[in-house]
């Protein structure tokens, strides 16, 4: 198996966007594939923070793949080999166990990665592009992920994008509420000082935060939103969609939460403190010149872009008050997060190495079995004594030895068994 990748590792928020597949290039680059590789696995992963083909092949394959890949995105073939990883083998295997269990994430231990693998595994099979390998190694590796998921420390600290934009957006609301408490408190005496402060806790304790979200009840836009009601009660939600608001308030009914209509999202520029934009337009969700004529107020205001390709214009960063962060400013949250994840990530790297070992080997026993039953017909007709003798004359001694040890552990496990 082989894998072309591009990811927030090797290049920033803005030069990932012309490698990010939409649906409808997807649904090419596939048919191209089926076209020239009918029998191979084809499975497009394809995230905020990776676009990643991973594919039944050998490196002999990387040219061609890369070609159809720029062909697809129509951009030289030179560009993709600047920017591209290439995984073949027991890398690839690694790589997709890193992958899944969140060690290659900009977040360290997301786990929300799994979904988003699961969810390219199973279009692949639909497409019918899952072949015998992709199937056991990516099942494999789900398999493995989940375990990870359960049983490791590390999914106890913030590990998803959401969850770092929910705690972005409500220190922002924090840090704004302390800068005007300063500015109010410069010139007066320590009683009033006292006398203030306890009446900002009181308002500190009870003021709502406005927050509004462009794209709610799209994946990451919902995570977004839970993740923010989950962590403060005095959060207000407006939300943003193309559905009706009727069917929304089936998928998700909120008393902190407002639906509202895509095209009214300016209606509410003066009331949010914080503007979250996580759509999949190829257009901005929210333009300088129209903000810049429709704000009225010029309280601090976090605009957010969570999207991929950006989706608000970054202009609006110009505007007095407006601040414009992107997935870059996420991951650089992640920095210190990341750091408390290390000891964990040792040992799901151990996980990794010992899960890749025995994918390996059951990968070749399946090859071997499927594609050399003439010698598993002669070594029926043969003795057992005779089995050990070829192993070693080809074997060094430790490995024989680790052999020989198998047979007796299993020898012994069978007697007891049968006793």
């Amino acid at each position: 198996m082989i894998c072309i990748s591009i990811t927030h590792k090797n290049l920033t928020a803005a030069k990932r966007e012309c490698f990010a597949c939409n649906d409808e290039e997807q649904i090419k680059l596939a048919g191209a594939v089926a076209k020239a590789y009918p029998e191979a696995g084809l499975v497009l992963l394809m995230t905020c923070n990776r676009s990643e083909i991973y594919m039944s092949g050998t490196d002999t394959d990387f040219v061609w793949l890369e070609q159809q890949f720029a062909d697809t995105k129509k951009f030289p073939v030179e560009a993709l080999k600047g920017a591209a990883m290439r995984y073949e083998g027991k890398s690839c295997l690694t790589h997709l166990c890193r992958v899944v269990c969140g060690l290659d994430s900009a977040v360290l231990g997301e786990v929300e990665i799994i979904r988003q693998v699961k969810q390219a595994y199973l279009a692949a099979k639909a497409r019918g592009q899952t072949d015998a390998e992709m199937n056991m190694v990516f099942q494999g590796a789900l398999r493995l992920a989940k375990e990870v998921a359960e049983t490791s420390q590390m999914t106890h600290l913030p590990v998803s994008v959401g969850t770092l934009a929910c705690t972005a957006s409500l220190e922002f609301r924090a840090d704004t509420n302390m800068n005007e408490d300063t500015d109010e408190t410069e010139s007066m005496t320590s009683n009033e000082m006292d006398t203030i402060a306890d009446s900002n806790q009181q308002r500190e304790d009870s003021e709502e935060k406005h927050i509004l979200i462009i794209g709610a009840a799209g994946q990451m836009g919902s995570i977004v939103m839970r993740d923010l009601l989950d962590a403060d009660e005095t959060v207000q939600i407006v939300g943003t969609s193309r559905k009706h608001k009727q069917a929304l308030q089936k998928i998700f009914s909120h008393d902190r939460v407002q639906w509202v209509h895509y095209d009214r999202r300016y209606e509410y520029l003066d009331w949010a403190d914080v503007i979250i934009s996580v759509t999949d337009s190829p257009h901005y969700t929210f333009l300088a010149d129209k903000v810049a004529e429709i704000r009225k107020e010029t309280k601090p205001q976090l605009f957010l872009d969570l999207a991929i390709p950006r989706d608000i214009d970054a202009e609006i960063g110009r505007l007095s008050g407006c601040v414009v962060k992107d997935l870059d400013y996420i991951k650089s949250l992640a920095t210190e997060n990341n750091r408390k994840k290390l000891s964990e990530a040792k040992k799901i790297e151990l996980l990794i190495e010992e899960h890749v070992d025995e994918m390996q080997k059951l990968l070749a026993f399946r090859v071997f079995v499927g594609t050399r039953k003439y010698i598993t017909e002669k070594l029926g007709e043969k003795s057992a004594m005779w089995l050990l003798y070829q192993l070693k004359d080809v074997l060094d001694a430790q490995d024989l030895n680790h052999v020989l040890k198998g047979i007796e552990d299993g020898v012994f496990s069978i007697h007891d068994t049968t006793r």
